[in-house]
């Protein structure tokens, strides 16, 4: 018993001049100094050597997704850069196309339940860095095919595909109707009820 008090009063006179003491700042509050380090969104590539994590830069108002080793966990190279494209500033999420030649790029997000919302949509080609917007309207599940030239997604309640090469949209259902009929999307009932 007698050890067990000396490393406490040991750990009481040596503690608070080991540990680094930070001043608390109402700017410092605000500012993101006491954030939490995180990672948004890892996903893996399709070489298995590489994963991606989408980065946002504070000083720059930029977002990135950067490329990362599985093996060294360094960053490798920069994928998509918002600075780099022209006409989009910032995006608040993506999505790879399976073959990892397009990305979806959402801005705009509203939450409509827990987990459904709607934006504004663009498809950012890796290759050629040219961007298409999908539409002119928030629309929801936005699903690039495996291929990456279409878009299907869902825009009141009705299913459209956009064909990315020729620019053409086409409208799959009509009769989507608010609180009756929804086609390509859940209900609140299925997001709040059965997770």
């Amino acid at each position: 018993m007698r050890i067990i008090y000396s490393f406490l009063a040991l750990l009481l006179l040596v503690g608070p001049t080991t540990f680094a003491q930070k001043e608390i700042t109402l700017e410092s509050i605000y500012d993101g100094t006491f954030r939490q380090e995180r990672l948004q969104s890892l996903r893996s590539l399709n070489n298995g050597d590489e994963y991606v994590v989408q980065n946002y830069d504070r000083a720059a108002n930029t977002m990135t997704v950067d490329v990362y080793s599985y093996k060294t966990g360094e960053k490798t190279r920069t994928l998509i850069n918002s600075a780099a494209i022209e006409g989009l500033q910032y995006f608040q999420g993506y999505e790879l196309s399976n073959n990892e030649t397009k990305a979806l790029l959402s801005t705009n997000n509203e939450q409509i339940f827990r987990r459904s919302s709607r934006g504004i949509y663009y498809v950012y080609d890796l290759n050629t860095k040219a961007i298409v917007k999908v539409s002119e309207n928030k629309i929801q599940e936005p699903t690039l095919s495996p291929d990456g030239t279409m878009v299907a997604y869902v825009f009141e309640n009705n299913i459209y595909i956009k064909h990315l090469e020729s620019g053409d949209t086409e409208q799959i259902t009509t009769d989507g109707e608010i609180n009756s009929i929804i086609n390509g999307v859940t209900d609140w009932v299925y997001e709040e009820e059965f997770a």
